[in-house]
Order: C-alpha cells, then structure tokens, then sequence
C-alpha cells in the first residue's frame, strides 16, 4: 500500500501551482530562479532565498554561472540588464 505524507504533497502542490504562475524560469544546481512580470525570486531546495520587486516589466532571466557564485542577470522591457548581486 502506498502512503503520502500530506505536508510534503501540499508542499508539492504550492510548488507545482507557483511554477505555473510563473513566465520565466532558470535552473542551476539546487537553485531555482524565477520571475514574474515584475518579481524576481530565487530558491534553493523549496526554500525562498531572495526575492525583488521591481517596477519595470521583466522580460527574462539568465544566470552567469561565475567560478564562486552564481549571478543572475534580468532583462528588462525597456532593454535594460540588471545584474541581482549575491551576497
């Protein structure tokens, strides 16, 4: 008989239902980097890492993957690039 842990199906559930409302994704390693129209938001292993408003229309995401860290780079409707600096 199969059993499902009900914290870790509803956990899938909002993760699944989040990626859906999402228009841009990148992945790297365990990181999710995700963006909205105008939210940018990165996750390392379901947890909610960073997470930026901003007030231009974001257009999509790239991530630079540098020898120490990764840096995502967002392309902006109004053909700006705005790197998100990790700290």
């Amino acid at each position: 008989m199969i059993q499902f842990d009900a914290c870790k199906l509803f956990e899938y559930f909002i993760l699944s239902i989040f990626l859906i409302l999402t228009k841009k994704r990148s992945v790297l390693g365990s990181s999710l980097y995700t963006c909205t129209d105008t939210t940018y938001t990165h996750h390392i292993e379901s947890q909610e890492i960073d997470s930026v408003a901003f007030a231009a229309k974001i257009n999509d995401i790239v991530i630079l993957p540098l020898p120490i860290q990764a840096m995502p780079v967002i392309a902006f409707q109004d053909r700006l690039l705005r790197p998100i600096n990790v700290n």
